[in-house]
């Protein structure tokens, strides 16, 4: 099917139960997934794993490394390109790395600058600082100067340098100046290089990780946080409801495993044991909706959306702030959820006396369920998620789009079928 075709693709939802309960086993985390792909490669194959993700991008990333094409498309997949900027500067051929209209829209330039300092051989193929980009066979520079990068970057950035360190002669001295931006994601990759037998040393926000060997491991991938939240979701948007999720664990690599502390404002507690946790609403006494809520995404962005939405449908205003990073992704996701939100009575308000102090306001005081809904997804997979919990308040509600899920969780329409309809 086309990409065409799919864009004129509808799927109807309609909840057919009122207390919903499922046992769901969540696709396996994407994030680790990538990371584990450029290891595995700069590795030579000593690093290795288990339950690599079957999202989309992941698959992409797995292709995109063992291609022989010179021309590589990344698609739509930010993380995919990035990390395999860092990859390709240095492996000794000529290749072509472009992506989707959108993604030619997303700048790379702070990642190209730092990789020439450190003797790659870029050139942009359009416009300055953005894809397409080409690379010539590079040898790295010994002596180089540490490298200074703004923190309100791209955290992928950070980890695709982080993750050819070990493979440069003189290693990487890393500076970050300012708060840094998705903290939690750069933890993880320093967890997995450390579980591959890496040294990284740290102070505060300077890094040194030397020219050092892989050791030969295994490493588990975890079930993905990320797209728990959208059942964190549809349990508070119920109101009633009894999930088990396999395979989640309370102590995670993943940062969005702070959704358990969030969603506990909203109603919706977290019981784990040995095999993954309860997910439970409805069943606290004398609990009541918060009529206004504030929280910082700085270091879980993409839990952004989904909360953004819930606190909508559940009328809930909220003061947020950490949303800065959401502008260059799929889409322009704070665009496209003030688009949306607007279709419910909601609104999505920029507050920025002074850049410090930047935050973004939503006041859903007036929120309505109109009896039909199309909510546009922009190509978005978190879109998609994020507003699917909406069917069990609106009659006639249509999703534009609905595969873009398969980005990160192919699974996710089986899933609702198998909990909301059952």
């Amino acid at each position: 099917m086309s990409e065409f075709e799919m864009l004129d693709i509808m799927l109807k939802i309609k909840k057919s139960k009122s207390s919903l309960t499922g046992t769901l086993s969540l696709p396996f985390s994407k994030s680790i997934s990538n990371r584990l792909l450029i290891l595995n490669a700069i590795s030579n194959g000593k690093v290795k794993f288990r339950n690599l993700s079957e999202a989309n991008d992941t698959q992409l990333l797995k292709n995109l490394i063992n291609s022989k094409k010179r021309i590589l498309n990344a698609g739509n997949a930010g993380t995919t390109f990035r990390f395999l900027t860092a990859y390709l500067a240095f492996n000794g051929e000529r290749k072509i790395l472009t992506g989707s209209t959108r993604m030619c829209q997303r700048p790379v330039g702070i990642l190209v600058d730092a990789l020439r300092k450190l003797g790659a051989k870029i050139n942009y193929l359009g416009k300055k600082g953005y894809p397409p980009i080409e690379f010539l066979p590079s040898i790295p520079s010994f002596n180089y100067p540490p490298i200074e990068m703004s923190s309100n970057i791209s955290s992928q950035f950070i980890s695709a340098l982080m993750m050819i360190a070990p493979a440069l002669p003189d290693g990487l001295t890393l500076i970050l100046k300012g708060k840094v931006s998705s903290y939690s994601y750069i933890k993880m990759t320093i967890a997995l290089l450390k579980r591959s037998g890496i040294k990284v040393e740290q102070k505060k926000n300077h890094f040194h990780i030397p020219n050092q060997k892989f050791k030969s491991v295994t490493i588990n991938v975890e079930r993905d946080w990320s797209s728990a939240g959208y059942w964190f979701s549809i349990a508070a948007i119920s109101g009633k409801s009894k999930f088990f999720i396999n395979g989640l664990k309370h102590k995670s690599l993943q940062g969005d495993s702070v959704a358990t502390l969030l969603f506990k404002q909203l109603g919706v507690d977290s019981i784990f044991t040995k095999k993954g946790v309860w997910i439970i609403s409805g069943k606290r006494k004398n609990f009541k909706i918060p009529l206004e809520i504030s929280y910082d995404f700085t270091n879980c962005p993409d839990l952004a959306q989904t909360v953004i939405a819930c606190c909508a449908a559940l009328g809930v205003n909220a003061k947020f702030t950490g949303l800065e990073t959401l502008r260059i992704k799929e889409t322009d996701r704070i665009g496209a959820m003030r688009n949306e939100l607007k279709k419910f009575n909601c609104f999505l308000i920029e507050k920025h006396p002074t850049i410090k102090n930047r935050y973004w306001y939503l006041n859903s005081s007036r929120r309505i369920f109109p009896q039909k809904c199309k909510i546009e997804t922009y190509k978005d997979h978190r879109m998609t998620m994020s507003f699917a919990p909406f069917s069990l308040k609106v009659n006639k509600f249509k999703i534009v789009n609905p595969e873009v899920v398969n980005k990160s969780y192919p699974g996710f329409w089986k899933d609702i079928k198998l909990v909301v309809h059952s």
